[in-house]
């Protein structure tokens, strides 16, 4: 019976490092292998873009002629943006006038700009912006991610890749006659990220 015991012992013996192995984080050969897996993020940006290009000078012709005259610009927005416009003189001023004419006369032409843009959703822009309104104060507050402030319309959420958009001048007739002479204006268009 003791070589019967012994053998149960040894055999009990077995079977408790088998089953301590199984607990202690058993060999490959016990368990089976473990799936082994990793997460890799792929990151990348685009970064924001927002471009303007107009054709050259605005060529408006004969003034007495009150038709609209529009010019085309290109906008090529990837992000959402807002735009601002300044009149550096806030009228068509005659350039050097004759200093010595019978009669009145008026040297300064005020004007309206009619803004229109084509986004990848609805075209934005504003229906009457007053020349003399169209200060550097004014455009101040329009300022790079910050849109809440500006005065000028604004895409919302749309973008405007490869777009073109239209600035449209108009005026009426003065009650005193414009002086014979070439009238003149700067308006600086900038378009901003928001």
């Amino acid at each position: 019976m003791s070589g019967s015991g012994s053998h149960l012992r040894c055999h009990a013996g077995a079977l408790g490092a088998a089953a301590l192995g199984m607990l202690a984080g058993a060999p490959a050969w016990v368990a089976g292998p473990a799936d082994a897996q990793v997460t890799i993020t792929a990151e990348g940006q685009v970064p924001e873009s927002c471009t303007l290009t107009a054709p050259g000078p605005f060529a408006l012709g004969d003034l007495a002629d009150t038709a609209p005259r529009a010019l085309i610009v290109n906008v090529d927005c990837n992000t959402p943006w807002t735009y601002s416009l300044v009149s550096a003189n806030g009228a068509l001023v005659a350039v050097a006038p004759p200093t010595q004419v019978a009669g009145v006369f008026t040297t300064s032409l005020p004007y309206v700009v009619q803004t229109s843009f084509a986004t990848d959703g609805a075209a934005f822009g504003d229906p009457a912006l007053n020349s003399a309104a169209l200060t550097a104060a004014n455009a101040a507050t329009c300022v790079a991610n910050a849109a809440a402030g500006c005065p000028f319309a604004d895409s919302g959420a749309a973008v405007s890749i490869g777009k073109t958009g239209s600035l449209t001048v108009s005026w009426t007739a003065p009650a005193n006659p414009l002086v014979a002479a070439t009238y003149s204006d700067t308006l600086t268009l900038t378009v901003l990220v928001i």
